[in-house]
C-alpha cells in the first residue's frame, strides 16, 4: 500500500443556513456520493406506482419529489430509460403503469451489482448518473424486473433504477486502505467523503460502525440534515465540501468534486469505527465531520500523518485539535 494517502489536511467549513435558504445545495453537502431515489425503499411496484400517481397529481410536469423520496418523476423517467430503453419510455405519464407490472426476480445474491443515483452538484444541479452505486443485496431486498423486456430495472432498498452486474469484485482484504477512528460520545453525528480525480472501483468500500463486528458495504445515510436551535429558532448545520473540492482541485491541477464514498450515521455505542477504501484512494482525500452531542463540531481531512503500520489512524488528538463550535 502507498504510505501517501490525503497529502494534505483539508479543512471542511461548517455553515449555519437560515432555514429558508435550505434545499438542494443543503443536500448536496450531507449526501456527497449522491442521493438514493428513495432512502426508505418501497415494497413494491404498486407502492411506487402510488407515489408517482401522488406526485404527478400535484404537478403533471413531474417536478416534484415524490413523498419520502429524493427524486421526482422526471428523474425516475431518466433513470428508467437508461436502464430499460426497449421499453420506450417518453414522458411521465406513462411511469405508474411501467412500475405496476414489474415482477420482484431472483438474482445471485454473491455479487455485486450496480444502480443510479442522484448527484447533487455545486448550485444545486442535479443529474441521474448510472451506474454510480455499488453494492450487493441487502438481506430481503427485492429486484424488480419488466416482463415485456425481461430487463432487471429496479432495487426496493433505495428505489434507485438500474440494474448491472459490477465488473469490480469484493475484496476486502490487506490491499484495502482501512482508516480506523477513535471511540467517539453517543449521539455523535459521524459524516465522511471522498473527494478525488476519478471516480473509485467498487470493490472495498465498507464500513464496521461502532461495537459492530463485521464490515457493511452498503453505506448509511442516516442523517440528511442536522438541526440546532439557535436564538430560539431551528437552523440546519450541514457540512459544506465547496472548500474542500476548491483546495484539491488546485492541489490536483484539475476541477475534482466529491466521489463515489460517503456515509452518515448516528453514533450509538461508545466504539470507534472503521472505514474501508479501494487502494486507489491514495490519489485524493477522504475527508470526516463529526457533529458532538454537546454542539462542537470536528472536521479534518486524514493525512499521512495518521499512516501508522499500514493503515491510517485517527487520534483523539486530531478530534481535539480540529474542534470548533459554530455559535
Amino acid at each position: 500500500m502507498k504510505k501517501r494517502l490525503l497529502t494534505t489536511a483539508l479543512s471542511i467549513a461548517l455553515v449555519a443556513l437560515p432555514t429558508q435558504f435550505v434545499g438542494a445545495s443543503a443536500v448536496m453537502a450531507m449526501e456527497p456520493a449522491g442521493q438514493s431515489f428513495c432512502p426508505d425503499g418501497i415494497e413494491s411496484g404498486e407502492e411506487l406506482a402510488r407515489k408517482l400517481d401522488a406526485s404527478l397529481a400535484i404537478d403533471p410536469q413531474g417536478s416534484r419529489p415524490l413523498e419520502g423520496c429524493h427524486a421526482n418523476p422526471i428523474e425516475f423517467l431518466v433513470a428508467f430509460n437508461a436502464a430499460d430503453r426497449q421499453e420506450g419510455l417518453t414522458h411521465v405519464n406513462q411511469l405508474p403503469a411501467y412500475a405496476r407490472k414489474l415482477v420482484p426476480v431472483e438474482v445471485d445474491r454473491t455479487l455485486e451489482y450496480q444502480s443510479s443515483c442522484i448527484r447533487v452538484m455545486s448550485g444545486g444541479r442535479r443529474a441521474v448518473e448510472m451506474g454510480c452505486v455499488t453494492r450487493s443485496l441487502r438481506r430481503g431486498e427485492v429486484i424488480y424486473m419488466n416482463p415485456d423486456t425481461q430487463t432487471k430495472v429496479l432495487w426496493s432498498g433505495c428505489a434507485n433504477p438500474g440494474f448491472a452486474p459490477s465488473l469490480e469484485l469484493i475484496v476486502v482484504g490487506r490491499e484495502c486502505i482501512r482508516i480506523r477512528v477513535p471511540p467517539l460520545p453517543v449521539g455523535t453525528v459521524a459524516r465522511g467523503g471522498y473527494i478525488g480525480p476519478r471516480l473509485l472501483p467498487g470493490r472495498c468500500h465498507a464500513l464496521r460502525l461502532p461495537g459492530a463486528e463485521d464490515r457493511i458495504f452498503d453505506l448509511p445515510e442516516e442523517c440528511p440534515m442536522g438541526v440546532r436551535e439557535r436564538e430560539g429558532r431551528l437552523v440546519p448545520i450541514v457540512c459544506d465540501w465547496t472548500a474542500v473540492e476548491r483546495n484539491t482541485s488546485r492541489i490536483m491541477g484539475q476541477p475534482v468534486q466529491i466521489q463515489n464514498v460517503s456515509f452518515s450515521f448516528v453514533v450509538r455505542e461508545t466504539d470507534g469505527f472503521d472505514w474501508y477504501l479501494p487502494p486507489e484512494a491514495v490519489e485524493g482525500h477522504a475527508a470526516l465531520c463529526f457533529e458532538l452531542p454537546n454542539g462542537d463540531i470536528v472536521t479534518f481531512s486524514v493525512s499521512e500523518r495518521n499512516y501508522v503500520d499500514g493503515e491510517y489512524v485517527v487520534t483523539e488528538a486530531d478530534i481535539r485539535n480540529n474542534t470548533h463550535d459554530i455559535g
